[in-house]
């Protein structure tokens, strides 16, 4: 199960490769998604019809431009073709489908700012493009970091170089249609990346920010860097009826499968950082649902034990490319402020819509032969924990509706004796 996406970036960038404008023809379109999937992107302004010199037909000799009728049979959604020659290659007129001769363009600058919030990036003017177009502003690790689209010609590395200088940057990510031998010094803090082929629109931009800054990772890593973000992971959380689902770099893991507060206290994190504000964090308390300005000492050693068992959870599989560290640096407390959240990018945090019909699946393994349900106090804790994180996440933007739950009754500390 992977994160979904209404425009098809796979087929738009891998024409985009080609040419610039991207030429893509219309049955392309349909092949690479629903048959409503153009009439979208025209009205998003993503794409524009392209001229009717682009439609050659397939068995033309001549490769002329065909005379070509769409009124005739319009309502068919057919569209005449005829060879203009003197000694045209057939007689008469050939009815083929109107997707296939309709052809789209799609320009590089529209299709990137597009692709900008998918990105996490922010708007890039170039003073004086000079063959290069902005894709956007990388505000990461501590950078920021223009991201531009170029394709390489004899003076490459000079004009690079020469765009950086005048962007007077930390560093510069060049996006190229195709693996390129042009390389630039270290010192130079210049990365030359190729065009992903992924299908959700992640222009993979963490690779030139490892080429920038080769000893990030390991830094960000550590649990004594409680600001580093984690922009190497990407979380997927989704449900089936038999189990909770989050895939983490696509790698369907392990974890968290039967635990319901496990998973909705992730998930509840992970939709803090996503949608809510103050960069994610949040008292160690509400991990156990507990959301007082003040929590009790009984809910902050609950919270630590939740803590330290979403951490063992994390570590629990091993996620191709990823070390125990980079899982574990998932989740992020801050010493001090008993504050803690999940330190992935927020782009890199999608939910799926299976989320809106979870079920709590510890009744699932505690079903007697008899067809009978019970629950221990601590399991019937952990649902009421869970039901109500889960309403939490859905009120931030989780997809599913917002339940009214009854939060449980705040314990007061006991007065002083002096205030008795």
């Amino acid at each position: 199960m992977a994160p979904s996406d209404s425009r098809p970036w796979r087929l738009l960038l891998s024409r985009l490769r080609r040419s610039d404008p991207a030429r893509i023809r219309g049955d392309e379109l349909l092949v690479a998604h629903d048959s409503n999937v153009a009439d979208r992107l025209l009205r998003e302004g993503l794409i524009a019809y392209g001229p009717r010199e682009d439609y050659v037909p397939p068995d033309c000799e001549h490769g002329c431009l065909p005379d070509l009728d769409f009124a005739t049979r319009a309502p068919e959604r057919l569209v005449g073709v005829a060879c203009p020659n003197e000694e045209p290659c057939w007689r008469g007129r050939s009815w083929v489908r109107a997707c296939e001769v309709i052809s789209f363009r799609c320009g590089s600058a529209s299709l990137f700012a597009a692709l900008r919030q998918r990105n996490g990036l922010a708007p890039l003017h170039l003073p004086a493009p000079g063959g290069f177009t902005p894709v956007g502003l990388l505000r990461r690790r501590g950078r920021e970091v223009p991201v531009v689209w170029s394709r390489p010609r004899p003076d490459f590395a000079h004009a690079v170089l020469g765009l950086k200088r005048q962007l007077a940057t930390q560093g510069l990510i060049v996006l190229v249609p195709r693996p390129t031998s042009v390389t630039l010094a270290p010192l130079e803090h210049v990365a030359i990346i190729a065009l992903p082929d992924g299908d959700d629109g992640d222009l993979e931009l963490t690779r030139g920010l490892d080429v920038i800054d080769p000893h990030y990772r390991d830094k960000a890593a550590q649990r004594s860097e409680p600001e580093a973000e984690i922009d190497w992971i990407t979380l997927h959380f989704a449900t089936t009826p038999e189990r909770h689902v989050l895939i983490v770099n696509g790698h369907d893991f392990v974890g968290f499968r039967k635990g319901d507060a496990l998973f909705a206290r992730l998930l509840y994190l992970a939709a803090e950082r996503r949608f809510g504000a103050r960069g994610g964090w949040k008292k160690k308390a509400t991990l156990v649902a507990d959301f007082a300005p003040q929590p009790p000492e009984e809910s902050l050693k609950r919270a630590d034990r939740a803590l330290e068992a979403l951490r063992a959870e994390l570590i629990g599989d091993d996620v191709p490319g990823l070390t125990s560290d980079d899982q574990d640096a998932i989740l992020k407390t801050d010493r001090g402020t008993g504050l803690v959240r999940c330190a992935v990018v927020p782009e890199n945090i999608s939910f799926d819509d299976s989320l809106a019909e979870l079920t709590w699946k510890v009744h699932t393994t505690t079903t007697s032969r008899a067809g009978t349900t019970k629950l221990s106090k601590r399991q019937a804790d952990g649902v009421d924990d869970a039901q109500m994180l889960l309403t939490q996440a859905r009120r931030l933007g989780v997809p599913g509706l917002v339940e009214e739950v009854t939060p449980p009754p705040i314990r007061k500390r006991p007065a002083s004796r002096s205030a008795r």
